[in-house]
């Protein structure tokens, strides 16, 4: 009985037993109470697919939802991280531009410093032979 049979995959509890057999040895099928009966549970339990399938619907719409949002705000955090990123290697290029002139201008200052040094030991020089002249002949 192919009707029978359909019906029962879809819905087991739906009858008695003792419904079943008088379904399946009447020669005129089910009475139409009995066709009505299952036309509405069928219709009831149809009704509860649907809602069933709206509401897994639904949870699927929100976990696309939550995975949207994920999405977006991983990409904020990473723009964020890439502009903080890109902050600190500008103020590190700073940092080092300054240290650079800094260093340049402290040799530049130590090369002055020697010449000085170097300006003043030839003068010390000049002065001791100068001085060495001196009582060389005034002691004579």
């Amino acid at each position: 009985d192919k009707y029978l049979g359909s019906h029962q995959a879809r819905s087991p509890k739906q009858f008695s037993p003792k419904q079943y057999i008088s379904i399946a040895t009447s020669p005129h099928r089910a009475s139409t109470q009995d066709r009505e009966d299952e036309l509405l549970e069928r219709l009831r339990l149809s009704e509860q697919e649907k809602d069933l399938i709206h509401a897994e619907l639904l949870e699927i719409q929100n976990a696309h939802r939550n995975e949207a949002e994920l999405h977006s705000q991983t990409r904020q955090q990473m723009q964020t991280l890439q502009m903080e990123t890109q902050q600190k290697a500008t103020e590190q290029s700073q940092q080092d531009e300054t240290l650079a002139v800094r260093i340049s201008d402290c040799m530049q200052r130590l090369f002055v410093a020697e010449e000085a040094k170097a300006n003043l030991e030839r003068h010390k020089s000049l002065l001791q032979y100068d001085l060495q002249q001196y009582y060389h002949m005034h002691s004579a």
